[in-house]
């Protein structure tokens, strides 16, 4: 998806099921390389969100309810890379 508007700075969605920490993980150089802030929906705990951070050392990711922001993009999954104004997963 194309939206123009979208990402004036790169950001991520994840969760913090098994998908979403692999995911992570996997692209955190690529993240931190196009300087990419992260979004964890639905955190349980403290403890969840330090574990995420964790897997990608020196990317802020932030807790957020996602939810109207996944409406408004038209994202029924996650994990999401929004950038330049393209939605990739």
């Amino acid at each position: 998806m194309q939206m123009p508007q979208l990402a004036a700075a790169p950001f991520f969605l994840v969760g913090s099921d098994p998908l979403s920490r692999d995911w992570l993980a996997r692209h955190a150089v690529r993240l931190a390389a196009l300087g990419a802030v992260g979004f964890l929906v639905k955190a349980e705990s403290d403890a969840e969100l330090q574990s995420i951070r964790q897997l990608a050392p020196g990317i802020p990711v932030t807790p957020l309810d996602a939810t109207q922001l996944a409406k408004t993009l038209g994202l029924t999954h996650y994990p999401v890379l929004v950038t330049a104004g393209l939605i990739e997963q």
